[in-house]
């Protein structure tokens, strides 16, 4: 069996590819975005991230605009709000029009626009072992690198999906120099409460991954994609740094998988 490696910053680094809607074929594709919330927790206006056909536009919109948010709040009092979306959606054809269908939504945090995986070190690939690392970065109010505030909060090595101990001293620290070298260069746009951007502590899991199992590119995907499922589970938003300050969050349902 063939070792394939597949290296991916969770989330922040979550790529946007062209939409290219075949005629009279349904497709997904996953749209970031960054909302207005207004103090009744509806959605007001819709900013996208990266570039979408204007076809497709006015159809995110409308779905984006039904979700429900719990609004964002300072000092106990709801206020509107900006904060970054990523949606999910199916379009299936309809005639010819297609009906859009939101299949997962990932809400209410920063949106990264400047980040890059780091340069893992020779020691991960030598050691043919996963690895799982919690980064934790407070970027300044204007979204620019806070260096010195930057922590690797923990570190874990994988064989398949089985946690290990006793990884060398040395592999850790090189990895943790590169973590930390590579986040001193991400920038995020904030979130907003108020008219005010909140510095927030962002949680970013960095993966890598050896599928040593695989047979071919598309299984080792699968495999590492379920292997970083399950080792994310659990992983929580820390609040805000400001006090007094809630973010808003989407309040939605993730529709029925369908039954045999």
């Amino acid at each position: 069996m063939r070792n394939f490696i597949h290296a991916c910053v969770f989330v922040a680094l979550a790529a946007t590819s062209a939409v290219a809607a075949a005629k009279d074929k349904s497709f997904e594709h996953q749209f970031n975005t960054r909302v207005s919330v207004d103090a009744s927790g509806q959605v007001t206006d819709v900013e996208f991230m990266k570039d979408v056909p204007e076809a497709l536009q006015a159809m995110v919109r409308g779905v984006a605009a039904d979700i429900p948010f719990e609004p964002a709040m300072r000092d106990g009092l709801a206020v509107p709000s900006r904060t970054s979306m990523q949606l999910r959606v199916a379009f299936t054809p309809d005639g010819e029009n297609y009906q859009a269908k939101v299949l997962s939504i990932n809400g209410g945090a920063p949106a990264s626009v400047g980040m890059h995986p780091p340069r893992f070190p020779a020691s991960l690939f030598q050691d043919k072992r996963s690895m799982l690392a919690m980064v934790v970065v407070r970027p300044h109010p204007d979204g620019q690198p806070n260096p010195e505030a930057n922590t690797v909060e923990s570190i874990q090595f994988y064989r398949e999906d089985q946690p290990i101990e006793g990884v060398s001293t040395r592999t850790e620290r090189e990895l943790r120099d590169a973590l930390l070298d590579a986040a001193a260069k991400w920038t995020y746009i904030l979130e907003e409460v108020d008219g005010v951007a909140i510095t927030t502590e962002i949680r970013v899991p960095v993966s890598f991954c050896m599928a040593k199992r695989a047979s071919s590119r598309s299984e080792s995907r699968d495999i590492c994609s379920a292997w970083r499922k399950k080792a994310v589970e659990g992983f929580g938003r820390p609040e805000p740094v400001e006090p007094g300050v809630r973010l808003a969050q989407p309040r939605w349902e993730a529709p029925p998988s369908p039954t045999a």
